[in-house]
């Protein structure tokens, strides 16, 4: 078995677990909703108008009225994913 096929097994048996705890109400919605969301943090930049320091409060806010329940980042440097958990106490890094 190749370790493609093996990673690909293990990502359709932790979908199949995630699917499984969801239980429908009588219209057929989802008792239970996983909210997830990731963003690409780019690179800590200081010049404007994509600086850190303004694309920073925009994440927050952004975060803060989403409320994901799980959250990821891309080309996010050290510093910046500081910044984040810093800014997001309530998750867990």
């Amino acid at each position: 078995m190749s370790t493609r096929f093996g990673y690909f097994i293990l990502a359709v048996g932790l979908l199949v677990a995630t699917f499984r705890g969801i239980t429908l109400n009588a219209a057929g919605h989802p008792d239970q909703l996983l909210r997830v969301a990731t963003f690409n943090l780019r690179f800590a930049s200081e010049s404007k108008p994509n600086s850190w320091a303004e694309r920073r409060t925009v994440l927050r806010a952004c975060v803060a009225e989403m409320a994901p329940d799980v959250m990821g980042t891309q080309e996010g440097l050290y510093p910046q994913l500081k910044d984040v958990a810093s800014d997001l106490p309530d998750y867990a890094t």
